[in-house]
């Protein structure tokens, strides 16, 4: 028998004797964009400007789906054109409309329709009015599950609408105080055409949301989007194009839970012209009169299991690629230790206002809101100044206090080519992908963590704070000390004395002169004798003159007797110029650190944090980014990776060579969800990046995870990439594209997963961190399931111990069996794991 085996058989028999012991003694016992109207005088009134009757001259149809929550016996309204159009139910509850025409000569009659039937409670049916000018033709079409009903009455001569000038479209309670309808109100459409109760019957039988808009088939009188005029409830988006609707950014975010205010009402209108089609599922417009409607999602309880999620026509479900990763698999289950993940791609990684007021919307804030229970940490949340801020943790809405700071990450900036040495930053135009601020000499920052409810950051636990920063030559020493609040901006009171750290690396300094050569933007000669100060991977600081704040990092140095001839890794901003103080030195990323005790009951100093000031001299200090986590405790740390508007290929280019490779290793991550970044990147660039990843944390697992369907359509070539390429590459790949959990673009707007149309609002990436871990369930090949103790990646009798501790606690790390009761079977489970050896 081999070691291995022996060493199985022997802990084996122990586990099974303390087994017998526990079970003698420790007792163990075996969305999309529909409004509810939740008030009879609910209604959304939009302004005249919003739609004029004048465009219904010829045929036309209004469709709307609609799911009351108590079946009709009396008159309600539903929409209504005041003078012009009514749709809604009779005196006796049955669904009805009426229609104010005029002949060619202008006199007016009006059409009355019927069908007889009621509106059911509790289900989904579509009504609709249609109108044919040829002869005034009026029909009302009502489909539910009983069956399909129509009314017709007509003028008897050729007709159209009435045109009034008068109050705008209303939805809900009608002008003249008939009540609503109450219930959800689905997608309503105004089409330029008529259609015939066949349709009607056809459209709830797809049980397609967007049916509406998009059925087109032969035979059918439905002609898709082309015969879209008008729609409301197409879209809940928190960062519309503001049309004309007014009113503060937090104003027009629809969510899904929150009411309908004057502000957020998306409107489709195809006489707005747009460069992109999509550009009108994301507008809001104006409002004169909003009560009593509340956004609701289709996809939840009570609303949920009519409407089937579209997946796109013809859309291919890509199967996952495989692969062994503990802990990508405890993603999806629950982890047994700390786990640091970092989540990379473009601005939808960085993101900072999902325009909610209340989350960055970004990939990483949707791990943070669905694994919440398990959350233990925040890490490289990136530096920011003044207001409008959401975070997990480092909540910066309340701003934190921000003295004598600079941007980093602006187009020449006078500190922007820090942005080069950094990552995180949610701006396009900028000189690097880092985010941060420089912090001028005799300024100050400060940012603090508070707990965050439902999570493991707690006050009356330990916690961990650290500021990233970077010292150069030229920079200022830093006082740092760990202070407490009420919130960010609260003065707060110090916890600990004041810490000092020198961040001057000088080494040599130089005043440039008319002896000396600028060759190009990445190259300058200095006269003197500079062999064995100034070398290769130092930095060169403009401490004064026009240029003052610019560092790069030197390539190489060639010296002469008389001369160093210096090449840069990146182009200087602003050459320098006679009489400008040049400083030559190293450069470092430095951690500060303190570890907070628990909070004291009864003290409401709860939020966290350290103050950042630069004395004495020097020129400052920059600071990146800021990470706090509890250290005690078995639990998910989430960070952010990226630059906005920008692809791998870019963040790799534009950054200082070892610097990418320096914040990826103090990052230290155990896992690392890399989603494509496509601008002005191909494909491969997804192991270009997994490249520089492994080179700086060897150990860390890599899941490759494509996102769903995007209006660009750039998903398409990445996907292809990832499972084509990921089982060589030696990580897990999993595509969330055309998966019917999220659905299609106008899917995702519908249901409240776009901020706007190429970022992710605060719901719609939970949705995508939900449907990831599930597909890592499947995909995440666990190669060490009884590890759960340190060493890790090997077993040991402390594995043994901890999971007996979970299993005496009656902890859901216990349950190995999946079935959710802890019981002997999940002991068995355990040491069959155990004796099959760990990877």
């Amino acid at each position: 028998m081999d070691t291995a085996n022996e060493r199985g058989v022997a802990v084996r028999a122990a586990v099974a004797l303390i087994f017998v012991i526990l079970f003698s003694f420790a007792g163990v016992s075996p969305a999309r964009a529909a409004v509810s109207a939740e008030t009879p005088d609910a209604v959304i009134a939009l302004s005249p400007k919003v739609f004029q009757s004048s465009r219904l001259l010829g045929d036309f149809s209004v469709l709307i789906w609609i799911r009351p929550d108590e079946q009709t016996s009396d008159a309600r309204n539903i929409f209504e054109i005041p003078g012009v159009l009514t749709l809604g139910t009779s005196d006796t509850g049955s669904v009805s409309a009426a229609l104010v025409v005029q002949d060619s000569a202008g006199s007016p009659s009006t059409l009355t329709v019927d069908t007889g039937r009621p509106l059911l409670g509790g289900q989904w049916q579509v009504v609709c009015v249609s109108f044919r000018k040829a002869l005034g033709y009026l029909d009302v079409f009502h489909s539910d599950s009983t069956g399909a009903w129509s009314d017709t009455e007509s003028a008897g001569f050729e007709s159209r609408a009435i045109e009034v000038d008068g109050p705008g479209v209303r939805l809900g309670q009608a002008s003249d105080g008939t009540p609503a309808v109450v219930g959800a109100y689905g997608l309503l459409a105004i089409r330029t055409h008529s259609v015939k109760l066949s349709d009607v019957a056809t459209l709830r039988q797809t049980r397609r949301y967007f049916s509406l808009y998009d059925y087109a088939q032969i035979g059918s009188s439905m002609n898709g989007p082309s015969g879209a005029m008008w729609m409301l409830n197409h879209a809940m988006t928190t960062l519309p194009v503001d049309y004309d609707a007014g009113g503060s950014r937090p104003q027009r975010a629809a969510v899904v839970g929150q009411p309908v205010g004057l502000h957020n009402v998306h409107v489709w209108d195809s006489s707005i012209e747009v460069d992109d089609p999509f550009e009108r599922f994301n507008m809001v417009r104006q409002a004169d009169e909003v009560r009593g409607f509340r956004y609701v999602s289709t996809r939840e309880p009570p609303l949920d299991g009519w409407f089937l999620v579209d997946p796109g026509f013809a859309a291919i479900v890509y199967d996952s690629v495989p692969g062994e990763s503990a802990l990508a698999h405890q993603l999806a289950t629950e982890p047994r230790r700390p786990i640091r993940i970092f989540v990379s791609s473009n601005s939808r990684a960085v993101f900072r206002d999902d325009g909610t007021g209340v989350s960055p919307g970004n990939y990483a804030q949707g791990f943070f809101d669905y694994k919440r229970a398990h959350v233990s940490g925040v890490l490289f949340r990136p530096v920011v100044r003044g207001s409008t801020n959401p975070w997990f943790g480092f909540n910066a809405v309340d701003p934190p206090a921000a003295e004598l700071t600079s941007l980093i990450d602006s187009t020449g900036g006078a500190y922007a080519t820090f942005a080069r040495f950094w990552t995180g930053s949610a701006r396009a135009p900028a000189e690097g992908p880092g985010a941060g601020l420089f912090i001028q000499r005799w300024g100050r920052y400060e940012l603090r963590c508070r707990p965050e409810p439902g999570s493991l950051l707690v006050a009356d636990a330990p916690l961990v704070v650290q500021a990233h920063v970077m010292a150069f030559p030229g920079a200022s020493p830093l006082q740092w000390r760990p202070r407490r609040g009420l919130s960010q901006s609260e003065v707060g009171v110090d916890h600990d004395r004041s810490n000092f750290i020198d961040l001057d690396t000088t080494r040599v300094t130089h005043v440039f002169s008319g002896d000396d050569l600028v060759y190009n933007s990445s190259a300058i000669s200095i006269k003197g004798q500079f062999e064995g100060l100034i070398f290769p991977g130092d930095a060169m600081y403009i401490a004064s003159g026009p240029g003052r704040g610019q560092i790069n990092v030197i390539r190489s140095v060639t010296h002469t007797q008389t001369r160093a001839v210096i090449e840069f890794d990146s182009p200087m901003i602003r050459w320098p110029e006679p009489d400008v103080t040049l400083r030559f030195g190293p450069w470092r990323f430095e951690t500060l650190e303190y570890t907070f005790p628990p909070v004291a009951d009864g003290d409401a100093h709860e939020w966290r944090g350290l103050e950042l000031r630069p004395v004495d001299s020097g020129e400052g200090v920059p600071v990146f980014a800021y990470s706090a986590f509890r250290p005690d405790v078995n639990g998910y740390q989430f960070g952010v990776a990226g630059w906005g508007g920008n692809g791998y290929y870019p963040q790799i280019i534009f950054s200082e060579p070892a610097a990418i490779s320096e914040w990826m290793r103090i990052a230290a991550p155990d896992l690392w969800i890399q989603v494509p970044a496509q601008q002005n990147s191909l494909p491969e660039h997804m192991s270009d990046y997994t490249a520089l990843i492994r080179q700086a944390a060897p150990e860390c697992e890599i899941v490759w995870a494509a996102e769903a369907a995007h209006p660009s359509g750039v998903q398409l070539g990445w996907v292809d990439y990832i499972v084509d390429h990921a089982e060589s590459e030696g990580v897990i790949g999993i595509v969330a594209l055309n998966r019917p959990q999220i659905g299609t673009e106008l899917e995702q707007l519908a249901d409240g997963h776009r901020s706007n149309l190429p970022h992710i609002s605060a719901r719609g990436n939970v949705k995508l961190a939900e449907l990831w871990c599930q597909l890592l369930l499947d995909a995440a090949i666990d190669p060490c399931p009884a590890d759960f103790a340190p060493p890790w990646h090997f077993y040991d009798f402390f594995d043994v111990q901890v999971y007996l501790a979970e299993f005496v606690s009656q902890t859901s790390l216990a349950d190995l069996t999946g079935d959710g009761i802890i019981d002997f079977f999940d002991l068995v489970a355990y040491l069959d794991a155990f004796a099959a050896g760990c990877g």
